[in-house]
Order: C-alpha cells, then structure tokens, then sequence
C-alpha cells in the first residue's frame, strides 16, 4: 500500500514538473453594462495545469489530488478537448500554491516560477490598490517579467497589452513628478 501511494506521489510530480504552466498577464476589461463602457486594467496571475481530454483517469486522479489535498485549493474544469486546473486568486497562489510548488519543482521548471513568484510577491503587495497608486519601478518589473514568462520568438514582437500598460507607467511618472514633496 505505501509503494502505491509512493508511487502515485512520484506520478504527480511528474505530471506538475512537465505540465506546470505559471500565467501572468495584464488584463483590459470593458464594462459594457455599465455607462459609457468604462475600461479596468488588471494584472491577473494563475498556476494552470492542462491535460488533453483523452487522459487517463489516473491524470484525472492526481489533478483531484492536487487540488483536493496537497494545494487545498483551485478548480478543475473540462471542456471537449481538455481537462484544466487553474488556481487563479493571488491570496490561494501566494499562500497555498507557492509553497508547495517550491518543495516538487524541479530545476527545468523553477526558472520560470522564480519569476513567476516575483510578479506574484509584486502583485500581492499592491493587493486592493488602484493602478494608478502602484510605484512605477513595480509596474515596469511587472512587464519585465512579463515577457520573461512568455514564449515569443521575435524579441522585437509587441505584445497586444504593452501600449496599454506603457500609458499607465506614463500616468504613474506624470503623477510622480507633479507631487510636491512634504517639508
């Protein structure tokens, strides 16, 4: 019995060192119920596992696991062709993902959640705060590690959310240099 759950921790690990997927982005959203469609901006962070909807139950198992036991949180969804785990609120990723992907990441994967969790340490410290009270040096590391985490081959390639977060950093220092400082 204590191999088979040996074993079972081995495949799960597995699957986490080959499957992780660790997402950031920056989000445009449109109210479009409300006056005028007023337009949020958002960094949005997630830890995602996928799976073709052909696995075996055994993958499903181990996704069950994972969010059921080990992370205690996230959820598993299923479409036609897939089968996905997405642990998506920073509170859950900082204080439940993180830690436990830090005891089974192996080297291939940990550079990618190294900058993964510096967005999430960044994101998680503004946690409640409009945009536009964010220190500008945060925002840029955040779209610095950004397009670290993304796989882009052309490195001249702009991203569909750079303008966007480039007029918010234009905001933020506008906003710097017209505070008087306190005397």
């Amino acid at each position: 019995m204590s191999h088979n759950k040996t074993s079972a921790n081995q495949k799960l690990i597995e699957l986490i060192n080959k499957e992780s997927c660790f997402n950031l982005q920056f989000r445009r959203d449109v109210r479009r119920k409300r006056t005028n469609h007023p337009t949020y901006y958002r960094w949005q962070v997630q830890y995602i596992i996928t799976l073709p909807k052909k696995s075996d139950e055994k993958s499903e198992r181990l996704l069950n696991k994972l969010q059921n036991e080990l992370i205690k949180c996230g959820k598993i969804y299923y479409n036609k062709n897939q089968i996905r785990y997405t642990v998506q609120g920073v509170d859950d990723i900082k204080e439940k993902a993180i830690p436990f992907l830090k005891k089974v990441l192996e080297k291939e994967k940990r550079d990618k959640f190294s900058l993964w969790e510096k967005a999430i340490n960044i994101i998680y410290g503004y946690k409640g705060k409009k945009l536009t009270d964010w220190q500008e040096s945060d925002f840029q590391k955040l779209i610095y590690l950004c397009k670290k985490l993304e796989k882009k081959k052309n490195k001249n390639h702009q991203w569909n959310w750079e303008e966007s977060a480039k007029l918010i950093i234009n905001n933020l220092a506008r906003k710097k240099q017209t505070q008087k400082p306190i005397r």
